[in-house]
């Protein structure tokens, strides 16, 4: 997912869309743990200090994380991934491995299979929830591939790109 405690918050709160938001650590205000895409456009990362977070961007909005909510959207996120591929490996709250192998044919290729993937994500999870996918031939490279095209992007790194793609890398 992209910016995925944030997202879940804007999908459950209308007020707070396409505003910048600071999802902060449950046991205190004072520590960032997610930030929304319009607060991260405007310079506040993940993690970072609330007060940092309110001189870059006076109104950024806070809220305190929510867990359990989270881990309920993201368990809708997998049984998703478990329509798409019968080979889910989840990483994280917010990550998984899909391997499209096999089940890329029955969409009519691996992009077809992400298109309607995002398409049934908007749908069944929410307008606000997006990810970023990454194609490649191992996990190693698909989690790098996810990172480069941030947010809702895709990006394949295979054989022709592969050299190109750690020459301007940051890893």
């Amino acid at each position: 997912f992209d910016s995925f405690f944030a997202s879940v918050e804007q999908q459950d709160n209308p007020l707070w869309r396409n505003r910048p938001l600071g999802v902060t650590a449950t046991n205190g205000r004072t520590c960032i743990i997610a930030a929304s895409r319009e607060a991260k456009r405007r310079g506040v990362g993940s993690p970072s200090r609330t007060v940092d977070a309110e001189k870059i961007c006076p109104d950024i909005t806070f809220v305190p994380a929510k867990f359990v909510r989270y881990w309920e959207v993201s368990k809708k996120f997998i049984a998703l991934c478990d329509k798409f591929s019968p080979t889910v490996e989840v990483f994280s709250l917010d990550e998984v491995f899909m391997d499209v192998t096999e089940s890329a044919r029955l969409f009519g290729g691996v992009y077809p299979l992400i298109e309607e993937f995002k398409k049934r994500l908007s749908e069944e999870v929410g307008t606000c929830i997006t990810a970023s996918v990454g194609v490649a031939p191992n996990k190693l490279l698909s989690k790098l591939a996810s990172g480069m095209k941030k947010p809702n992007g895709v990006m394949e790194i295979n054989e022709s790109n592969l050299w190109s793609v750690y020459q301007h890398s940051e890893l």
